[in-house]
């Protein structure tokens, strides 16, 4: 199974998220981003994050 490494950029700083299921795997880059919004929410420790963009770093490899 493979690995696929998101940077997520928000206004509060920008998260990192590996993850094993591909964002095309959501039907929109938005229920991706409602699907992780947990962990983009604890690891910046706020209830509320204002997301800006997502970018996929395995596309770069």
């Amino acid at each position: 199974m493979a690995n696929y490494d998101y940077t997520v950029v928000t206004a509060q700083g920008d998260v990192r998220i590996t993850t094993t299921s591909h964002h095309s795997e959501h039907d929109s880059i938005n229920k991706w981003i409602s699907a992780h919004r947990p962990t983009i929410n604890a690891t910046l420790a706020a209830k509320r994050v204002q997301v800006l963009a997502v970018y996929s770093d395995h596309s770069k490899k």
